[in-house]
């Protein structure tokens, strides 16, 4: 049984045709889950979780951080540490921004059972933003687990259009969408909407 796992975490709002663009960021294939977790708010603090079975190991995590108007790099604080944001998508001409950090090392050092001898289940994180241009986060987690079914999950990261666009993401083999397990998800993550915007998918 094989099962086909596609993520997308996109900004979606405000963002122009010329600089629309969702682009597969990583694939991960094999026996492999996901969760995912968004946290806004206007307190500018609160808590990510991650739901991790027993003995899983963390292939990957990333936390994404949304902003407006300021597009400079977030303040974002995850478990008391700062965060490093490496990569970044804006659409200057209407205000918005996303940055992505790779935050796999903290995340292991509290979930992974190589690291802690975990017994698996929620693990909370708390997240704290300084600056009321901070639109609120994503936490993306990937693992690995041998009892899981043999999968994809893949990571489509950027802007994307408001009128309508098309994202496309490659396998190694084609889907069978008959194979009676065969199971398809999609999960977004949309940061920021004002004045009645509505998102159609």
């Amino acid at each position: 049984m094989k099962t086909r796992i596609l993520t997308g975490l996109i900004t979606l709002v405000f963002a122009i045709s010329a600089q629309a663009s969702l682009t597969t960021f990583k694939t991960y294939t094999g026996n492999v889950g996901l969760s995912t977790d968004g946290f806004g708010s206007t307190s500018n603090s609160g808590t990510l979780t991650a739901n991790v079975p027993a003995g899983a190991t963390i292939k990957n995590a990333y936390l994404y951080s949304a902003v407006y108007f300021d597009l400079a790099q977030p303040t974002v604080t995850l478990d008391g540490s700062a965060v490093n944001f490496t990569q970044q998508y804006t659409n200057s001409n209407n205000f918005l921004g996303s940055y992505r950090a790779d935050v796999t090392s903290l995340i292991s050092s509290v979930i992974d059972p190589t690291n802690t001898g975990s017994a698996g289940g929620a693990f909370n994180f708390s997240v704290n933003e300084t600056s009321g241009s901070v639109n609120g986060e994503a936490l993306v987690v990937v693992y690995e687990e041998a009892s899981l079914a043999v999968g994809t999950v893949g990571i489509l990261d950027g802007f994307s259009a408001t009128d309508g666009d098309t994202a496309t993401i490659n396998y190694a083999s084609a889907l069978d969408t008959s194979d009676p397990g065969f199971f398809a998800e999609m999960r977004l993550g949309i940061s920021h909407s004002c004045c009645s915007q509505t998102s159609n998918v």
